[in-house]
């Protein structure tokens, strides 16, 4: 059990006190988040030590650095390092700027913090205490928080609507990047399931040919369905603040467009596939054409650079 771990007790109480100011939203909070996860995966790497028998004491009685922890944590679990190393790092930067330049913190990066440390802390109550974040945040943390949360897995995931995702007030911008990531997983969970790999195509790109070559073409979805990429590009990149409205507009064209996603055939899926692999501009799939390209052959799913065309003689 965590919970006998002192360092680890106290380590849950502050990541507590992070998802509650991350749904507080606003800079302050914002800031006291960053704050509390720094210190959350510092005394979580520690407790794990403690319990693997591994000194977190200098010799003037002062613990060990989080940097420090998180190298002897690696060599405890025989890993050359652990696996959310670069990003723990990039978090403890994040935590220093704040302390000693005042440095904000914009939504974007929030997040992007709070799944790094989703992801590290279950990985060390699961190696250092057999337990589960998922369900101690059920077990301990107020239900009106964790909804708010998108990296807490709610019970209707696997039937989510990026609307239903996008459903927490913490910010217009979390709300967008909430409902996307709910889209990706379910446009690439498709791509992924074909014959071939797809790690050249554009989601995008597909999904406009898919739509473009279906018996009756959903016309106005291929026209919004640009902006919606754009809207990520833009909010991801820190360029612009979405706003409810365009959030709303967002979310109801992906849940359109995973409507028509599951109307597509599988045959038409592929050809949308590889034409996109291909590199075929526009969006018109002509079956010969497509169905002939090596990549997408069924196989092992390797995809297999073009053939090289040999050069033609020169003419004397």
């Amino acid at each position: 059990m965590p919970q006998r771990s002192p360092i680890m007790r106290f380590a849950l109480e502050v990541f507590e006190h992070a998802l509650e100011n991350y749904v507080g939203g606003g800079p302050k909070k914002r800031k006291m988040t960053v704050l509390n996860l720094a210190q959350v995966v510092e005394l979580a790497a520690k407790a794990v030590l403690v319990e693997a028998n591994e000194p977190i004491f200098e010799k003037n009685r002062h613990t060990i650095s989080a940097h420090e922890a998180f190298q002897r944590l690696a060599q405890v679990w025989n890993l050359a390092r652990l696996p959310t190393l670069a990003r723990l790092e990039l978090l403890i930067d994040e935590r220093n700027t704040i302390q000693h330049r005042y440095g904000p913190v914009d939504d974007v990066t929030l997040d992007y913090h709070m799944q790094t440390v989703f992801d590290t802390l279950d990985n060390l109550l699961r190696r250092g205490f057999d337990a589960e974040l998922q369900q101690w945040i059920k077990d301990n943390v107020s239900k009106d928080i964790w909804q708010k949360i998108r990296f807490v897995r709610q019970a209707e995931d696997l039937t989510r609507t990026p609307s239903a995702a996008a459903l927490n007030d913490v910010s217009p911008t979390v709300a967008f990047i909430a409902g996307f990531s709910q889209f990706e997983r379910e446009v690439l969970a498709r791509m992924r399931s074909g014959p071939t790999t797809t790690g050249r195509a554009s989601s995008l790109d597909v999904l406009l040919k898919a739509f473009a070559n279906l018996a009756e073409s959903p016309q106005a979805l291929i026209k919004a369905l640009p902006e919606v990429y754009r809207l990520r590009n833009r909010v991801i990149h820190g360029e612009h603040e979405a706003t409810k409205e365009a959030v709303q507009k967002a979310v109801t064209t992906m849940d359109h467009a995973l409507k028509a996603l599951a109307e597509v055939p599988e045959e038409l899926w592929r050809r949308a596939l590889c034409a996109s692999m291909k590199g075929t501009r526009g969006t018109t799939l002509p079956a010969e054409e497509i169905s002939s390209l090596d990549p997408c052959e069924p196989g092992d799913g390797s995809v297999q650079p073009p053939p090289v065309k040999p050069a033609e003689p020169e003419q004397e």
